[in-house]
């Protein structure tokens, strides 16, 4: 992920008010780390079919190493 990418990311986060303490050890310390393609599933059984996905972005606690994600279009930013 480029720098620009993550200054981005990290603004619209902060705009959102969705860059608190960690909330395992109350770090203050994050990075974003990456993209994610989570899929999700209408159903609990698994088809032949790739599911559709949401993109997320992964944050990193740099204390912990908890990690969390965003759902891109939540926060308003277009990859």
């Amino acid at each position: 992920m480029e720098q620009q990418e993550k200054e981005i990311i990290f603004r619209a986060l902060q705009a959102k008010n969705a860059v608190p303490a960690c909330p395992r050890c109350k770090g203050t310390g994050h990075d974003l780390v990456g993209y994610n393609l989570q899929p999700v599933y209408d159903s609990p059984r698994m088809t032949p079919e790739a599911p559709p996905s949401v993109p997320t972005v992964l944050m990193l606690c740099v204390t912990c190493g908890n990690l969390t994600q965003h759902v891109l279009s939540s926060i308003g930013v277009q990859v």
